[in-house]
């Protein structure tokens, strides 16, 4: 957030045509004003736990 700097989706080579229109960062990182993020956790035994966050003025 504080770059601006949006990391690439790995493996993503071949999306959807569904997704057509949609800003899809593959393979390279992106540059973009970032307001706010959001970050998945996924563990083993259906713990999961997500944090979001957002810049401040």
């Amino acid at each position: 957030m504080r770059d601006g700097i949006v990391p690439p989706t790995l493996n993503l080579t071949d999306p959807d045509p569904a997704a057509a229109g949609l800003d899809l960062v593959a393979l390279t990182s992106g540059r973009a004003p970032i307001e706010v993020a959001m970050t998945n956790g996924f563990g083993f035994g259906g713990v999961n736990a997500s944090a979001i966050f957002r810049r401040l003025s």
